[in-house]
């Protein structure tokens, strides 16, 4: 082998074997640089595991916040529906009760305040018991309560109680009877019109009113006895 120049060659001109002393390109011979490769992968590994985790945890929140929020329109539907429930029977109860109640309600208050006067009475009680029927439906004599409230409408009124008749109508009736209606006491009237008028008991009478059967009898006694001497009637007619 000869060495010329820097040429290394050997005796037949080829150039000779490398040897096992070079390393591989990239490699110091000493195996760091792949160990921090192959921390570097582990770390982005585990970065990608734990954002995927973080992706999982805000997929199953909001996955709860949905259920969450399906539950709670649900909730509100319910609550729309028995509200909707409780306003038809509570609509369906009030007008069962105007159905039963109005006719004797409007007798009464048409015979305290006269035909025009207590129609409005009538009208403006029912009126506060729709308003207030939540309230007004469990109380125990509620069509006393509500004359009573027809009471008050009709007292601010303070017209003088007038029972109009037309006069081309065929009368069953004395035609002096509206006008000697008009002038009793008011208790005196409803009385007589309730009781002679409309077939009523003193105890229905007394509980419509509010007062007691035996004061319902003197009124009835005493209106029937000025009802006679107003009309000319004695007790032998």
């Amino acid at each position: 082998m000869r060495i010329a120049s820097g040429d290394m060659r050997t005796a037949d001109g080829t150039e000779p074997a490398a040897t096992d002393d070079a390393a591989p390109a990239g490699h110091t011979g000493t195996g760091q640089p792949d160990a921090g490769r192959a921390h570097g992968a582990c770390a982005d590994a585990d970065r990608a595991n734990d954002d995927r985790a973080g992706n999982d945890r805000a997929d199953n929140d909001r996955a709860a916040d949905d259920r969450a929020a399906d539950d709670r329109a649900a909730d509100d539907r319910a609550a729309d529906d028995r509200a909707a429930d409780e306003r038809t029977r509570a609509r369906a109860d009030f007008e069962a009760f105007v159905k039963d109640v109005e006719p004797r309600l409007s007798r009464a208050l048409a015979a305290a305040y006269g035909f025009e006067d207590g129609r409005d009475a009538t009208a403006e009680a029912l009126a506060y018991a729709f308003e207030h029927w939540d309230r007004l439906q469990h109380i125990a004599n509620l069509p006393g309560y509500l004359f009573r409230v027809g009471q008050s409408r009709g007292r601010r009124r303070r017209q003088p109680v007038v029972f109009a008749v037309p006069d081309n109508t065929d009368h069953a009736f004395e035609p002096g009877l509206p006008a000697a209606l008009g002038s009793l006491t008011g208790r005196q009237r409803l009385a007589v019109v309730l009781v002679y008028g409309y077939g009523y008991t003193l105890r229905e009478v007394a509980e419509l009113t509010g007062i007691r059967p035996t004061t319902v009898q003197n009124h009835l006694a005493r209106g029937l006895s000025r009802l006679r001497s107003r009309m000319g009637v004695n007790d032998e007619d």
